[in-house]
């Protein structure tokens, strides 16, 4: 197979992973990416979020990611799964579980809040581009979602969150990379 940017290169294809499967799992990266950059940039202009979870498009991540949540294989049947997620977690910062019970440095935290965010915006409301205006019940988040933090940051998402849902965002209009990434075949 040739390597050119519309291809998957020939190493990332083991077993019966499909080149359509590894291209569908990096627009739903990228569409991440893209709502965390947008997002971020809005509400933490002073903090740059053009490399959040590169890793996803590294070999210990790729297949993995794309098993769970491209074929929607039960982790029984994706093995790589569970070392994917720790690699995942070993190198992006703004994962809790980087800091191993330690409180997170607050620009890491803030991306946190950012991912959660989009995370939720993309996969629980199955939207993909963002509105004009980020709207206050976006910085609704159900306490389920906060209990991999540690106590205090738990306590300081929460208060972030809570100072986030009080500005009025319908003057402030979504900053950076808002963009549709090409729709599923």
């Amino acid at each position: 197979m040739e390597n050119c940017c519309n291809c998957v290169p020939q190493r990332f294809l083991t077993g019966d992973m499909k080149e359509d499967d590894i291209k569908e799992n990096v627009r739903i990266i990228e569409i991440h990416r893209s709502l965390v950059y947008a997002i971020g940039k809005t509400v933490y202009p002073e903090y740059n979020f053009i490399g959040h979870d590169l890793s996803k498009f590294s070999s210990a991540e790729l297949e993995p990611y794309t098993i769970k949540f491209v074929n929607k294989a039960p982790d029984s049947e994706n093995p790589a799964w569970e070392s994917a997620l720790e690699h995942h977690y070993k190198n992006n910062p703004h994962h809790p579980q980087y800091w191993e019970g330690k409180p997170m440095p607050e620009e890491f935290l803030k991306e946190s809040i950012i991912d959660m965010l989009a995370a939720r915006y993309q996969y629980a409301e199955a939207k993909e581009v963002l509105p004009d205006q980020l709207q206050p019940e976006m910085f609704d988040v159900q306490p389920m979602y906060l209990t991999r933090y540690i106590d205090s940051d738990k306590k300081r998402v929460q208060d972030e969150l809570d100072r986030l849902k009080a500005i009025d965002w319908h003057a402030v209009p979504i900053q950076g990379l808002n963009f549709s990434i090409s729709s599923k075949k």
